[in-house]
C-alpha cells in the first residue's frame, strides 16, 4: 500500500526506501508505517506497513496482504471488485468497487481522525505516534 498523503497515518517512521512497480524500481518511499482508512462503503483499514510517499500520483491499497479478499463479478455490464472477509464462518461483501474503462478500480478513502500531545523536548522528529484516534466521515456527493 502506498499513500500520498501523511494524514492517514497514525504511526510513520520516515526513511528513504525503494519500491517496484509495473514500470518498475523506483526510489520514491519516502517513510512507512501505520495507516488507518476508511473506505467509501465504512470499511475501516487498519494497515501496519503502508508506505509513505508524497511524490505518488495516486494511493494504491493492497487489500490481500491486509487479510481481506477480493472477488470480481459483472452487473449489467458494469465489473465490481468486491472487498470481502469472513465473519463466524460466514462471507460479508464489506466494500463493492466499480471499475474505470482502463481496467481499474477505485473508491473513496477517508482519514480517521487524529489527536495527538507530545512533549518536543522528548521527541524524535523522524518518528511520531497517535495515541487516540476517531472515525470522521466526510460525505462524497
Amino acid at each position: 500500500m502506498i499513500l500520498k498523503d501523511k494524514k492517514y497515518f497514525s504511526y510513520l517512521k520516515m526513511r528513504k526506501a525503494g519500491v517496484s512497480i509495473i514500470s518498475g524500481k523506483t526510489n520514491i518511499i519516502e517513510g512507512s508505517g501505520r495507516a488507518n482508512l476508511l473506505l467509501a462503503g465504512g470499511t475501516r483499514l487498519c494497515i501496519t506497513d503502508a508506505l509513505y510517499s508524497s511524490k505518488s500520483y495516486r494511493n494504491l491499497l493492497s487489500i490481500r496482504r491486509n487479510g481481506y479478499h477480493l472477488e470480481t463479478t459483472n452487473e449489467d455490464d458494469i465489473e465490481y471488485i468486491f472487498i470481502t472477509n469472513m465473519a463466524s464462518g460466514e462471507k460479508c461483501i464489506l466494500e463493492r468497487l466499480p471499475e474505470f474503462s482502463s481496467g481499474l478500480y477505485y473508491t473513496y478513502i477517508n482519514m480517521i481522525e487524529t489527536h495527538a500531545i507530545s512533549n518536543p523536548k522528548f521527541a524524535n522528529h523522524d518518528e511520531f505516534f497517535i495515541w487516540h484516534d476517531r472515525w470522521v466521515i466526510q460525505d462524497q456527493s
